[in-house]
């Protein structure tokens, strides 16, 4: 069983082509998302997409964690990112964004995430701190999202 895991709704009163520009504009996510201090794209797909990318996240006393990760696109619906890499602290790291629309004005934007201690020293933190893990990793990211949408109205 992950040691992190979880799911995350938000209802966003934009239009989902709005929320899938902003969440492909992977680069941008530390402007608007506090849990990530830098995304670095390392290959990118025949559309322009990050296809692979580096994601350095602040963790406390364990300083900054660093994990790969490829992204798979289904879009307009879903993206997905599966670890492929990393500093060790983390590993079997799986995410999905589902995008769906309601009506013509407003997405639920649902994030998913799990993820197991690479290491004993972030096992005993995560346990540590599990609620709050959870919280940053997985429910905070689509109330982000929903944030930086509904206040700017997100990418034309």
């Amino acid at each position: 069983m992950p040691d992190v895991h979880g799911r995350h709704s938000e209802i966003i009163e934009v239009a989902r082509d709005r929320c899938i520009a902003v969440l492909l504009d992977v680069e941008s996510y530390p402007s608007w998302y506090e849990t990530f201090d830098e995304v670095t794209v390392c290959e990118r797909d025949a559309q322009g997409r990050a296809s692979r990318l580096t994601i350095v996240a602040g963790a406390g006393p364990l300083g900054d964690l660093r994990v790969d990760i490829e992204y798979a696109y289904e879009l307009p619906n879903a993206i997905a990112g599966k670890q492929t890499g990393g500093d060790g602290n983390i590993k079997g790291l799986s995410s999905r964004w589902l995008l769906e629309a309601v009506g013509e004005t407003s997405t639920r934007a649902t994030f998913s995430l799990e993820a197991s201690a690479g290491n004993w020293r972030t096992k005993v933190a995560l346990k540590a701190a599990g609620p709050l893990v959870r919280a940053g990793l997985v429910d905070d990211f689509p109330k982000a999202l929903k944030l930086r949408l509904e206040r700017t109205g997100g990418p034309v």
